[in-house]
């Protein structure tokens, strides 16, 4: 699977990393054990736009995550991870996404096992949890998401239903 990254980013950094192992350090992010770098982009669309991002993505909807299927690497030292989920799809607001699909997350655990590499401001999906999701299709069937907005976790029925309304509006395009 392609990294729907390439498409997006303009250009891409990894941002200061303190890649201590000591849990004592506390200017070192831990996630379930693992230290965690983030990078961090400039994308060519602006991310707060609901417009732009219905513009560039292939499909957007609400979805509560299945499961973690797997995760692949996108070179071949394993430090590009991408994760990918199976998703109940809840509402389709722009697209035409079946109602199971597979979803690709730009991060994830290293080959590794030592570290957890996510975007800037972005988690690791959790099961059980509602988000709204928006992104590409790629050519092995797996829609590649948009990070941060692509996955917004929707954790009340209020915000939930103001994104169907703010994407609905826009995905009439």
């Amino acid at each position: 699977m392609a990294t729907l990254a390439a498409g997006v980013l303009a250009a891409c950094g990894t941002g200061d990393t303190n890649r201590s192992a000591d849990p004592a350090d506390t200017e070192t992010e831990y996630i379930d054990g693992l230290p965690v770098s983030r990078s961090s982009a400039i994308f060519k669309f602006d991310l707060n736009n609901p417009e732009e991002l219905a513009k560039f993505s292939d499909e957007i909807f609400t979805g509560t995550v299945v499961r973690k299927v797997k995760t692949e690497y996108l070179d071949e030292d394993g430090l590009d991870p991408l994760t990918v989920y199976e998703v109940q799809v809840d509402d389709n607001l722009d697209g035409t996404t079946p109602r199971t699909t597979m979803v690709g997350f730009g991060g994830g655990v290293t080959q590794n096992g030592k570290e957890l590499l996510l975007p800037e401001g972005d988690d690791l999906l959790k099961p059980n949890r509602q988000y709204l999701f928006a992104g590409k299709r790629m050519s092995d069937g797996a829609l590649d998401l948009v990070p941060i907005v692509g996955t917004d976790e929707l954790d009340t029925a209020t915000e939930e239903k103001v994104a169907e309304r703010k994407y609905r509006a826009v995905g009439n395009r």
